[in-house]
């Protein structure tokens, strides 16, 4: 997002559970929210602080990576990887 805000998700017509992780501006996670089932819907799911990206990825991941409040992501640019 341009600017960090609490920007909520829901799972309207998602067909599998997932982990959102919202990170700040420094990529450190601020919030995880761990296998969201798509019956949840309606319920709207916020970070405990404002956020300016959201990484939504399969169930398991932040569990299995550790992603953790506090934890901060590194990302490999496609330049990088191409070395």
């Amino acid at each position: 997002f341009d600017t960090s805000a609490k920007y909520g998700f829901w799972m309207k017509d998602m067909l599998f559970s997932i982990d959102m992780i919202w990170l700040d501006e420094n990529f450190k996670v601020i919030t995880v929210a761990e296998d969201i089932s798509p019956n949840s819907f309606p319920q709207v799911f916020y970070p405990a602080q404002p956020a300016r990206y959201v990484l939504e990825v399969a169930s398991g991941v932040a569990a299995q990576n550790h992603y953790e409040e506090g934890s901060r992501l590194d990302f490999l640019s496609e330049t990088h990887l191409q070395k």
